[in-house]
């Protein structure tokens, strides 16, 4: 489905959505699940089990 050029884009303020709405609820959602994502990176954590390396020098 092609998009067409004389379509317009529809502008919303968010600044007066409240964070019990459906919409603020889904934003709430969205900025811990980047969040999670980013502790889940930076901690190696995979499968919810976190990953520790063996170093030993045999």
């Amino acid at each position: 489905m092609e998009r067409k050029k004389k379509d317009k884009k529809i502008k919303i303020d968010l600044s007066n959505v409240p964070v019990d709405s459906s919409l603020g609820l889904l934003a709430v959602g969205d900025i811990a699940f980047v969040e999670w994502r980013k502790v889940k990176k930076a901690h190696n954590i995979v499968k919810g089990v976190k990953v520790i390396e063996n170093n030993t020098d045999e």
